[in-house]
This record gives C-alpha cells, structure tokens and sequence, in this order.
C-alpha cells in the first residue's frame, strides 16, 4: 500500500465513526498530513527496507538474506558485479508447473522502482 492508498484508507475508515466531523479531518493528530505520512514511510523504508541506493545498501541486503531463509525463500547474492535473485515460495511452486515456462516473475528493486525506472 502506498502513502496516498494510506491516507485514503485512514481517511475512509475516520469517516466511518459515529462522531465523524470535517473537523476530525482537518485535525492534524487523528488525521496526519500527506507529508507527515511520507516522513513515517520514508522512516519506515530506511529501517526496514535500508537505503535505496549508495553505502548501507548492500549491508541491508546481507541482513536480510537470513530472514529470507528463514521463510524458505531461496537468495542468490552476488556483491560485484552486483546480482540479487530472490525466489518465493509462491514462485518455487509456480515453477513446478509445467505451464511454468510461459511464465517469467519480474520485480524490479526497491531501489530502481522507487528511481522510476522500469520496462
């Protein structure tokens, strides 16, 4: 979910309450700011997801691997040059399928899909 689906969601559900005001949507402590929102996710990204691009991005990436396996999904790492392959449970049973072939699982990084980048 994305910073506006959020704030949408929050929004929608704030509507819902019995003693729901325009009020209560203007008011900044029960219904944060868009700015506000994107400053907690951008936190949240840091901590959880590491930085998108430069020092810290391939610690984060070695930090996660063993999390990875512990939900038994298969990482192939490579440092220089630089390669990360992360296969899914879901797609580990996808590829058993013999209509697997017509298949290909694509996601771009977070790094190159919050870059904009993409085919």
């Amino acid at each position: 979910m994305g910073i506006t689906d959020a704030i949408n969601c929050h929004e929608r559900i704030l509507e819902l309450k019995e003693n729901f005001s325009l009020e209560v949507l203007a008011n900044g402590s029960i219904n944060p700011t868009y700015r506000t929102v994107q400053n907690w996710h951008n936190e949240w990204s840091l901590e959880n997801l590491g930085p998108r691009s430069g020092s810290g991005l391939i610690e984060k990436i070695i930090q996660k691997i063993d999390v990875y396996k512990e939900r038994n999904v298969i990482v192939k790492f490579k440092e220089d040059p630089f390669a990360l392959v992360i296969i899914t449970p879901l797609m580990q049973r996808t590829l058993s399928l013999k209509s697997s072939s017509i298949y290909e699982f694509n996601h771009w990084s977070y790094a190159v899909a919050y870059a904009g980048v993409g085919f």
